[in-house]
């Protein structure tokens, strides 16, 4: 495991692609590129499960496999408090049993995963001018503690 990336990440040369860390590539990968690596790194593990080969060589793919799995989840769930600010404002949310059910999350840790989230928008806006002003961010929170079942 000497060298996270065997092969160019751009790579469409039908080269295997090798990652062992979710933060690899750097920059900008479409989903659809992450997601055509890791079912290309899946299939070889899964294909070598019936075969002779020796379990050694698809160890790499295996570190792919997760590392890949990790990334993409982080690409998919990225945008999840902004969604959920915007059901706040558009007064769609009740509960936060509701949108804990959405996101796999028991209703109290959803509403504490939403006040660290506009703690982090805060203090991003402070850091570098992007993310929630302290004023929109008061109003969110006034009405996420407005929805049952958060105990924030």
């Amino acid at each position: 495991m000497s060298n996270p990336i065997d092969t160019p990440m751009n790579s469409h040369n039908g080269a295997v692609v090798r990652v062992l860390s979710p933060h690899d590539p750097t920059g900008h990968v479409p989903v659809e590129t992450l997601v055509d690596w890791w079912a290309q790194a899946r299939a070889r593990v899964f294909t070598a499960s019936f075969s002779t080969a020796d379990i050694m060589s698809v160890v790499e793919d295996r570190w792919s496999e997760l590392a890949l799995g990790t990334r993409i989840a982080q690409e998919i769930t990225a945008g999840r408090w902004v969604v959920v600010a915007q059901l706040l404002r558009a007064g769609a949310v009740s509960d936060w049993h509701d949108v804990g059910i959405v996101l796999g999350l028991t209703g109290p840790d959803a509403a504490a995963g939403f006040a660290a989230w506009l703690t982090a928008q805060v203090d991003l806006h402070r850091q570098i001018g992007i993310g929630l002003t302290p004023a929109d961010a008061d109003d969110l929170s006034l009405l996420a503690d407005g929805v049952q079942g958060g105990t924030r």
